[in-house]
Parts: structure tokens; C-alpha cells; sequence
């Protein structure tokens, strides 16, 4: 699809935070698509941005809804199902960040707005873009290496996200914490290699508020059981060890090294593998495009609602079987 094509379509942008500024902003830029408005509650971040993009501003979408076609919803999480859905119904294309939703019931909704009104609901799920993840899924589905036996995933940093409002401290805004959040993405990769899968345990360290670290231990259709940990409060880096029949896989999840390695006493080669670093704008462009290939060509790239909703199952999961983390450096009395 060539750039000209994509800029028939009017986009609005509904959420001008710190996503928009500092992730979609500079792609929408660099593709020179047409943003028809920006919409924010707070007027001031709406015209700041619809100044520096010669548009127009509004804090409420319904009351510039016959001037765009499609709309980026960048709002925070207990606001995408709803807004995905009015918008749906208005016959808009719609593009959601992550988390897709808090729950598999808004998900459904989401779908089935899409379904009955023929408009397409593609998910900010944007790691499938990566080089490496998109290798790995291309080995895992070659049967080269045999079942899947076992799977550890880490990924956690101190958390530094310069957020414009308090969405991410307050539960009944963002749905979570770290799990919905950074594990939005986490799982989506997690899915997309490895299939669904059931939760057995979650715990994390809430104490009432959006929780910073948990751990749970999944298990996949074939029966392999492995765990998955994410943090906000340490550097555990961002990686997944696979093991199957005859090999170990090694992944860093937003890197661009991989490695698999045969077994001892597997007549087998091992393969390491180094891709081109990717910049976040390039994986978002990269997103933008399939998404805008969707609506005007009926391209399949882009992550599906029915895709994305896959890891939100798992986190709904999490959420209902969640105990207490007792992590060591946690000092609390009752």
C-alpha cells in the first residue's frame, strides 16, 4: 500500500499523553498521514499537538465525529473498551493501545461492535513486529525442534515511564499494575509463539494498589508447565528460555540477539542469530501501516481483537487466582 493511499484515510487521536508524544506523534510525522483532530480531555495537550499538526482540537470526539474515518485510542485502560466500542458503532475503524481491555467480557464487546458494523479493531500490540519474534514464531512453527517442554520469561526495569496523568497509580483506572501493563506485551508475545495457556498460580505484591512484581506459572495445551515474571522495581532484563525435546532457545524479548542450542546428545546444529536494532517509532510505523493496510486493502497484519484477547484471558487469570507475594525486601504489617 503506498503512502498516498493511506492518507485518504482522516485519523483522529483520542488521548494526547505521554504515549501520543512520545511514541505515536513522531510516526504519524514521519508518514505525513492525515490527523483530522486531536481529542483530549485536558484542551490545552489537545491543541498544543493539533497546532504542531495544523488540525483541529475538541476534549469530546462526538462533537467532531463527521470529520475522521478512523481513530488511535490512547487513553487510559478502563476507558478502551467503551470508547472502542461508541466509536465502532459510529462506523469508525479503530486502533487501541494495549492493553486491549481489562477483561475478556469488554474484549468480546469490542469484537462484536467490530463484527456487526464490518470495521476493523486492530491492538497496539506492536513487539509482533520485531525481527526476532517474528523468527522465532517462524521456527517454532517448522516442527525442527520438537515439543515444548519447559518456558522461564523475565522481563522488568525500574519503572520510568513520564506519565502526564495519575491513570497507571489508580487500580480503577489502569485495571493492575505491572501484569497489565508491561505483561500486556510480555504475554502477547508469549501467545503468539506459544498458544493460550491456563494459569495455575499468580501471586504479586498488592497490597490494594497496582502491583510492581508478580510471578505465575502457566501451563500450555500439551501440558508444558514454565513461569513468567515482570517487575517495576528491578532489572531483571527482558528475556525467554524455551526448552523443547532436543533444544534450548534463548530470546531477549526487545532485543536482537537468539540462540538455540541442541541438547547434549542431539545430533543437531545450534544457530545463533543477530538482528538490526529496531527503534521504537519504526516498530510503530511499522504498526500504523498494517493497521491503515487493513482498512483500505483487507491486509491481516495487524494484531486482531481476537488475537490480543488471548493474553488478556491469561491476565484475567492471573488476577482471579492472585495470592500474596512475600518478597523480601517488603515490610508490611497488618
Amino acid at each position: 500500500m503506498k503512502n498516498s493511499n493511506m492518507r485518504e484515510l482522516k485519523i483522529a487521536i483520542i488521548g494526547c499523553g505521554a504515549v501520543f508524544e512520545q511514541f505515536y506523534l513522531p510516526a504519524l510525522k514521519k508518514m505525513k498521514l492525515n490527523i483530522a483532530c486531536c481529542i483530549d480531555l485536558d484542551l490545552s495537550r489537545a491543541s498544543l499537538f493539533s497546532k504542531k499538526l495544523k488540525t483541529i482540537s475538541s476534549t469530546d470526539y462526538k462533537t467532531v465525529i463527521n470529520e475522521f474515518d478512523a481513530a488511535i485510542i490512547l487513553l487510559p485502560h478502563f476507558l478502551h473498551a467503551s470508547f472502542a466500542v461508541d466509536l465502532l458503532n459510529k462506523g469508525k475503524h479503530i486502533l487501541v493501545e494495549k492493553p486491549m481491555a481489562l477483561n475478556t467480557s469488554e474484549c468480546n464487546s469490542m469484537i462484536t461492535a467490530s463484527k456487526s458494523n464490518n470495521k476493523i479493531i486492530a491492538v497496539g500490540n506492536f513487539r509482533r513486529n520485531y525481527k526476532n519474534t517474528l523468527w522465532l514464531k517462524e521456527q517454532l512453527n517448522s516442527d525442527n525442534y520438537g515439543n515444548i517442554k519447559k518456558f522461564i520469561i523475565k522481563e522488568g526495569g525500574v519503572y520510568s515511564w513520564p506519565v502526564t496523568t495519575d491513570s497507571f497509580w489508580k487500580i480503577e483506572k489502569s485495571g493492575g499494575g505491572v501484569l497489565i501493563d508491561t505483561g500486556a506485551h510480555t504475554l502477547d508475545q508469549f501467545t503468539f509463539w506459544l498458544g493460550e495457556a491456563e494459569v495455575l498460580s499468580y501471586k504479586d505484591d498488592s497490597y490494594g494498589g497496582p502491583e510492581a512484581d508478580c510471578l505465575m506459572t502457566l501451563e500450555l495445551d500439551n501440558g508444558a508447565v514454565g513461569t513468567i515474571e515482570l517487575s517495576r522495581s528491578r532489572n531483571i532484563g527482558a528475556t525467554a528460555w524455551i526448552e523443547t525435546d532436543e533444544y534450548e532457545i534463548f530470546i531477549e524479548l526487545t532485543g536482537t540477539k537468539a540462540t538455540i542450542t541442541p541438547k547434549p546428545g542431539v545430533n543437531g546444529e545450534g544457530n545463533t542469530v543477530s538482528f538490526k536494532k529496531q527503534s521504537y517509532m519504526s516498530l510503530i510505523q511499522d504498526q500504523l501501516f498494517n493497521w491503515c493496510d487493513g482498512i483500505i486493502k483487507g491486509g491481516s497484519k495487524y494484531v486482531s481483537g481476537l488475537e490480543a484477547k488471548q493474553s488478556i484471558s491469561i491476565i484475567e487469570q492471573c488476577y482471579k487466582k492472585k495470592e500474596k507475594w512475600l518478597l523480601p525486601w517488603v515490610n508490611y504489617e497488618n
